[in-house]
């Protein structure tokens, strides 16, 4: 199995390699890593079958985009078996023609108060100017 996200358990040191103040104490700076991943998530497909990002994402409750950008997909034809990174999971919505995000909020028979910033709030990873057929976005 494949770790895409792997967790950084430890403090980053940083030592500066320039140091224009001149002579005096040496200075660190420490960066902690946050984990860029909410949740791992699995995809075991059984032999001579395909899993797309789209299948994974309505599986597992999680917008296309965020699944593609956090882990580097360039083809989402065939994900392969393997651990994921992943958003945490949310309701979710899936586009049905391409939309940008303002023609998304105004049609409410689909999506009623759903305003543009709540859309963008819950969708970071999302092109808010095409929004592609089959994605999912979180709607809450």
């Amino acid at each position: 199995m494949k770790l895409n996200c792997p967790s950084i358990t430890q403090a980053l040191v940083v030592n500066p390699v320039l140091n224009v103040t001149g002579p005096g104490p040496e200075r660190t700076l420490t960066w902690v890593d946050e984990p860029v991943c909410a949740q791992r998530l699995t995809n075991q497909q059984p032999a001579n079958t395909t899993t797309s990002c789209q299948q994974f994402c309505v599986k597992n409750n999680i917008p296309t985009a965020a699944f593609i950008d956090l882990n580097y997909m360039r083809d989402c034809t065939d994900i392969g078996n393997g651990t994921f990174c992943a958003p945490l999971s949310c309701q979710l919505a899936t586009i049905d023609y391409m939309y940008g995000a303002s023609t998304f909020q105004f049609l409410p028979e689909k999506q009623p108060g759903i305003s543009v910033m709540q859309f963008m709030a819950w969708n970071p990873f999302a092109n808010f100017n095409v929004l592609g057929y089959e994605e999912t976005v979180c709607i809450g």
